[in-house]
């Protein structure tokens, strides 16, 4: 059976990832940046998976699933990543509504 990681080493890795990302932007091209931003929401859903206080959201983690299947568009389709990151950003904005 697999270790779920603890939320401290989490938090960790994320603020590891975003410090490496910052430094990655400055010589990345700058689709790379979107990347980097979707690889980030990705660690924050898995997160927010393993707070007793929040547990998991269905729509997060439908999110995490999207951008899992689509984040490398930007790498073979960068119109397609364009699309999906447009697409995505009307998700979030319907949710973002019925949240209030």
């Amino acid at each position: 059976m697999k270790k779920k990681p603890e939320v401290g080493k989490l938090i960790f890795d994320l603020a590891a990832f975003l410090v490496s990302s910052a430094r990655g932007c400055l010589d990345e091209p700058p689709a790379y940046a979107s990347f980097r931003l979707l690889e980030a929401l990705e660690r924050i859903i898995e997160l927010q998976s393993k707070l007793p206080c929040v547990g998991e959201n269905s729509f997060m983690e439908k999110l995490r699933s999207e951008v899992e299947k689509n984040k490398f568009l930007v790498l073979r389709d960068p119109e397609g990543f364009k699309a999906f990151l447009d697409r995505l950003l009307r998700e979030v904005a319907r949710e973002a509504l019925k949240r209030g």
